[in-house]
């Protein structure tokens, strides 16, 4: 699938260039109409991408390594789309500090990844997102909380292709729950008293 994906964004550099010489207001119609198609590609990348996630989620090796490391390097990374959508990241412990985990450091990595991009994505007229970790009752404990409008009521988020966003895919959550299920651990996901959502991950210190 991305091979034709990667030929029609192709396309679409040459179409672009063209279209720059036309005048004015043609220009500007072909330019709205190529930059609908070019958001409509990046959303199917975007979906194969998780699916290809998702088909390899199972596939965990473990290995001692620092979560905290994980979750400092997931909020630098995503600090600038944060704050491109007037998004203020925190970072946060709870706890006391994480001794080191055995997991599958790419994979926690997604973890957060997912969770707090999809926190990021709740609140489209910016907001807080907050991202805690320390030693939980014996285990690693992740926490994600928002404060946008909230989770629905009755609604599995973590089923497979069911998404709250107009343009999800519904594979996000499913994918955190997965990795984490493979570490032997558990995902949760609240409306925070405050306001917001908070989804909670713990996993076992020894998660292989």
């Amino acid at each position: 699938v991305r091979n034709p994906l990667n030929s029609i964004s192709l396309q679409l550099s040459i179409l672009e260039r063209r279209v720059s010489r036309l005048e004015p207001r043609m220009a500007g119609e072909m330019s709205s109409l190529v930059g609908i198609i070019r958001d409509e590609v990046r959303r199917l990348d975007s979906l194969v991408g998780d699916f290809l996630l998702f088909s390899r989620a199972s596939r965990v090796q473990h290995q001692p390594g620092d979560l905290e490391d994980v979750v400092d390097e997931v909020s630098r990374l995503l600090a600038p789309e944060a704050q491109a959508q007037g998004v203020r990241l925190e970072r946060g412990r709870q706890g006391e500090a994480l001794p080191p985990v055995r997991m599958d450091a790419e994979k926690m990595k997604q973890v957060v990844i997912n969770l707090v991009r999809n926190a990021i994505e709740a609140m489209p007229d910016g907001g807080v997102v907050t991202v805690e970790s320390g030693l939980s009752e014996g285990g690693a404990r992740i926490a994600v909380r928002d404060s946008g409008p909230g989770l629905p009521a009755d609604v599995d988020v973590f089923q497979i292709f069911v998404t709250t966003k107009p343009q999800g895919t519904g594979l996000g959550l499913s994918i955190v729950q997965q990795i984490v299920q493979q570490h032997r651990g558990e995902v949760r996901a609240d409306n925070h008293p405050g306001g917001g959502a908070c989804f909670t991950v713990t996993v076992p210190l020894d998660g292989g």
